[in-house]
């Protein structure tokens, strides 16, 4: 019956590794290529074996990002910044996000919301997954610009 085949369905999702994973870090992660795992080590100017990558990343317990997703990420002590996700690795048992990175335009405070420009001339660049902050709700307002929608423990 569908009641039964439900709670089959639903005690097959408990048996996977990853259902009840909530470490910082790639939801289900696999092994790079050649060319990806050379662009990482050329990023970060080394050469390494143990590196992976995954359409989605860990950031806090509850909270995951995936590709093309808009973040605020702590970019210092007291400030944060935007960036458009472009891949999340795992880099020696380290997850790192690689971003394009948003420049800051203007914000309306009483309202919530900022603006940001993407940078076309700025090269990818690689954060700590750790440093992401929250996912974005945001609107395009041109093929560069967006507004976003700031959480509450950010305004």
């Amino acid at each position: 019956s569908l009641i039964m085949e439900i709670t089959c369905h639903h005690l097959w999702q408990l048996s996977d590794s990853n259902t009840l994973n909530f470490k910082i870090g790639l939801v289900n992660g696999k092994a790079c290529n050649k060319k990806m795992q050379k662009n990482m080590c050329d990023m970060l100017d080394m050469d390494m074996q143990d590196v992976s990558c995954s359409i989605e990343s860990r950031f806090t317990v509850f909270g995951t990002c995936k590709v093309n997703d808009l973040v605020l990420f702590k970019d210092g002590p007291s400030c944060s910044r935007v960036a458009k996700i472009v891949l999340h690795y795992g880099v020696q048992g380290v997850p790192v996000s690689v971003v394009s990175m948003f420049k800051f335009i203007g914000q309306d405070a009483e309202q919530g919301w900022s603006m940001w420009e993407a940078d076309p001339l700025s090269a990818h660049e690689l954060i700590e997954t750790e440093f992401i902050l929250d996912t974005l709700v945001y609107c395009m307002l041109s093929a560069t610009k967006v507004r976003v929608l700031m959480p509450l423990g950010h305004r």
